[in-house]
């Protein structure tokens, strides 16, 4: 059963994939609409119309494209297991029709946090995550130890679309201007979003649907015990990730203010300092979770079995924090509307797929953690060669008006 629950949350990271970059490009598109408005909480923004009719009418496009593609990944997700997973000995079919359902109503109200993200109210929208996890987390264990079995997942779910509805009570005066806001918008999508999303977009794409893969190739080669195993496992690494990646998403709406606002010197210099503590985090949770694993070996804790030795947890961990060390050079490049990591997204994607499957079909579990451990180093010198070589132009070169005058 344990096999059957990591393959099913991983297919839900095909939720990622099915928001094709959008949350990486609405973030910067609004925080640069937000600097010419004015907020004060409770009250409607105010401030020049063209900033505020561009800054609704993208936010209620997002919205619109949220709401349709929910249903269709619900579909997408449910035929997707009903294919490929037998039918016995454990009824998964009830639960993961729930966990299908639930998911595409959470998956439509995800754009409001972003939304938030980028009108300059992280804290707040950081806050909503956090109860989100929290709620989900107890309505999992709650299941857990009701014997809720595979329902503990629906469970999970459906508490965190119901805990992100709380910002439309609290950001109330924001979300009625949007819906209120009939002004002619002037952005347009076909020229300012489609030329940076349609990159970030396929890159989400193929990063997430690759990662969501993984365990199912590790439950057809290794079977759902194993895939069980490494799955658990791997949701270790992913939380290891998460702390990196949540710390480095925080500062992407500011990022692109100061973009906006043309700080370089400020820009550069909150760049840095997110790039090495990010990284330094990263190792230090790795390095917690990997003692606390050592820990519950020699206290021999029965869960310490529903897990991977250490060697091959250790790989995983590496994995994920090289996974995540570049991610603040992405924001730093979308903060200036410009998407350069498709190549790199598309190598990495194919890279893992591929090791993965030849990996464990030669070597088992140990071969699936190495995989992971060289998807990520693939993407690294890549993706720093593009940073350096953007950041060159941009900054160190003098614009031909400068030249002129000199």
């Amino acid at each position: 059963m344990q096999g059957f629950y990591f393959y099913f949350r991983s297919l839900l990271g095909m939720g990622l994939a099915a928001e094709f970059g959008t949350p990486g490009v609405i973030v910067p598109l609004v925080a640069h609409e937000w600097a010419r408005l004015e907020y004060q909480p409770g009250q409607a923004p105010r401030g020049e119309t063209q900033a505020l009719s561009r800054w609704a009418g993208l936010a209620r496009t997002t919205f619109l494209f949220y709401a349709l593609v929910g249903p269709f990944l619900a579909v997408f997700l449910f035929f997707f297991a009903r294919h490929n997973l037998p039918a016995g000995p454990v009824h998964w079919q009830g639960p993961w029709l729930c966990i299908c359902l639930f998911t595409a109503f959470e998956f439509s109200l995800r754009p409001l946090l972003s939304v938030l993200e980028g009108c300059q109210q992280v804290a707040q929208a950081f806050r909503v995550r956090l109860w989100q996890g929290f709620l989900a987390a107890i309505a999992l264990w709650i299941a857990l130890v009701s014997g809720g079995g595979l329902w503990s997942l629906a469970a999970s779910v459906f508490m965190t679309g119901l805990a992100a509805l709380w910002p439309l009570l609290e950001f109330a005066p924001i979300f009625q201007t949007i819906w209120k806001s009939r002004g002619k918008s002037t952005m347009s999508w076909s020229r300012e979003i489609w030329p940076m999303q349609w990159r970030l977009g396929l890159a989400s794409l193929s990063c997430n649907a690759a990662g969501a893969l993984v365990v199912p190739i590790v439950f057809k080669l290794c079977g759902p015990a194993e895939a069980g195993r490494f799955g658990l496992t791997l949701i270790l690494g992913q939380v290891v990730a998460m702390v990196t990646s949540i710390w480095v998403q925080t500062k992407a709406a500011r990022l692109a203010r100061l973009v906006a606002l043309g700080e370089s010197g400020e820009l550069h210099r909150l760049l840095y300092q997110t790039l090495f503590l990010g990284l330094a985090c990263g190792i230090g949770c790795a390095v917690a979770a990997e003692c606390g694993l050592f820990a519950m070996h020699l206290l021999k804790l029965k869960y310490y079995y529903r897990m991977l030795p250490e060697f091959p947890t250790a790989v995983l961990l590496l994995a994920s924090v090289l996974a995540n060390f570049h991610h603040p050079l992405g924001f730093y490049l979308r903060a200036h509307r410009f998407e350069p990591f498709l190549g790199t997204s598309l190598l990495t994607a194919g890279a893992n797929l591929a090791l993965t499957w030849l990996l464990t079909s030669r070597y088992g579990i140990m071969g699936a953690c190495l995989a992971q451990l060289l998807a990520a180093l693939v993407i690294l010198p890549p993706t720093f060669l593009i940073w350096f070589r953007f950041r060159r132009s941009r900054y160190h070169t003098a614009p031909p008006a400068i030249l002129d005058q000199e």
